[in-house]
C-alpha cells in the first residue's frame, strides 16, 4: 500500500462513509462549479430536479472501487474508479474539500488509484474534467494529456470538457 503523505490518510469507502461522501461532492461542486451553472442548478441537480448530460457515462462497465481521504478523522476526500468497456479505467471522481486542497489530499487519492490500476493491469486511467477548472493543471502534473473533447450540460447550461488520459503501465 502507498503511504500518503503527512496526515492525510486513505482507506476503502464503507457505508458509514456515504453521508461524509456526498457532503464532499455536493460542497466540492459549489466551489468549483458555481461560475459555470449557477448555485441554483447545482442544488436542482443534487435534488434530482434538473438533468445532466454526461454522454460519456454509457462507456463504463462497472465499478472497481472507491476511496476516502480522511484527515483528523474527517473524511474531506473522495476518488471512484469504473472499468470501461473498451477496457480502460475511468475516474468516475476526485474531489477535495477546497479547504484541504494544496496538501496532498488530492495527490494521494489519485495514487490509490493507479495502484489499483496496475494490481489489475489496467492500461489507462481517463479522466473527464471541465477545462476552465484548476483540475486540469492538477491531472497534467500527474501525467494527463488531453485526448478528447466533450460538453457537460446541467439543465440550459453547457460547459466544455476534456477527456484526459494517464498511461498506467
Amino acid at each position: 500500500m502507498l503511504a500518503p503523505p503527512g496526515d492525510v490518510h486513505v482507506r476503502p469507502t464503507v457505508p458509514r462513509d456515504h453521508r461524509a461522501v456526498a457532503k464532499v461532492v455536493y460542497r466540492s461542486w459549489l466551489a468549483t462549479y458555481r461560475p459555470f451553472f449557477g448555485a441554483r442548478r447545482i442544488n436542482e441537480l443534487f435534488a434530482g430536479t434538473l438533468p445532466c448530460s454526461l454522454d460519456w457515462l454509457a462507456e463504463r462497465a462497472e465499478e472497481i472501487g472507491s476511496w476516502v481521504a480522511t484527515r483528523e478523522d474527517e473524511v474531506v476526500g473522495s476518488a471512484g474508479l469504473h472499468l470501461r468497456k473498451d477496457g480502460d479505467a475511468e475516474l468516475s471522481h476526485l474531489y477535495v474539500l477546497r479547504e484541504h486542497q494544496g496538501v496532498g489530499v488530492g495527490s494521494a487519492l489519485l495514487a490509490i488509484c493507479r495502484h489499483e490500476l496496475r494490481l489489475r493491469a489496467c492500461p489507462s486511467l481517463r479522466i473527464w474534467v471541465l477545462e476552465r477548472t484548476p483540475a486540469v493543471a492538477f491531472y497534467r502534473r500527474h501525467g494527463a494529456r488531453v485526448v478528447g473533447r466533450a460538453l457537460t450540460v446541467v439543465g440550459s447550461a453547457a460547459e466544455p470538457t476534456l477527456e484526459l488520459r494517464i498511461d498506467i503501465a
